[in-house]
């Protein structure tokens, strides 16, 4: 005699199942997930902290990120406002500088070459990257005049530390 089968009696490989590779894909799901959540949440804190991005020659290696990151957010918002006064004077310096770097591009590729073009276009594309870095020189020296003392010390021990890194240069501590 069989026994009969009640209706929500499941086949022994669906128990087995349900029980190991369904718990394991949803736990792996659920990692998933919060992953995805941890990574927009990092990137929407990072946005904040980091948004104001002072990117352009000159920037980086007069006002390097690592000191603005030392700052208090009040003083780096303080800091980073002058510098955004320019942001567009700088949008416009960047459009020119791919605009030469275009017309050099347009010169190597001509045919017939012409050296007097190129010889042209890499003069322009100098002139462009040097008006850069003027400005962003000119920027820095105005954010520079803000600073406290004791943020003009740390700004030069970053300065310091940037202009010795990947260098082989000797330096004070390794010369003596």
């Amino acid at each position: 005699m069989t026994t009969p089968q009640r209706p929500d009696a499941r086949p022994a490989f669906m128990s087995r199942l349900r029980g190991g590779w369904l718990s394991a894909l949803l736990i792996v799901s659920l990692a998933f997930n919060l992953f995805v959540l941890g990574a927009v949440i990092a990137h929407h804190i990072w946005d904040r902290h980091h948004g104001d991005r002072i990117n352009g020659p000159g920037f980086t290696q007069l006002l390097p990120h690592r000191f603005f990151a030392e700052l208090s957010d009040s003083r780096r918002d303080e800091l980073v406002k002058l510098i955004r006064q320019h942001r567009h004077e700088f949008g416009r310096g960047r459009a020119k500088l791919r605009q030469a770097a275009r017309a050099v591009a347009d010169a190597l590729e001509a045919e017939p070459f012409d050296q007097a073009k190129l010889d042209q276009a890499l003069q322009d594309f100098a002139k462009t990257g040097h008006a850069l870095i003027d400005m962003g020189a000119s920027v820095a020296q105005d954010v520079v005049s803000h600073l406290t003392p004791a943020e003009r010390k740390k700004l030069a021990e970053r300065l310091k530390l940037r202009s010795r890194a990947g260098s082989r240069l000797p330096t004070k501590q390794n010369s003596q």
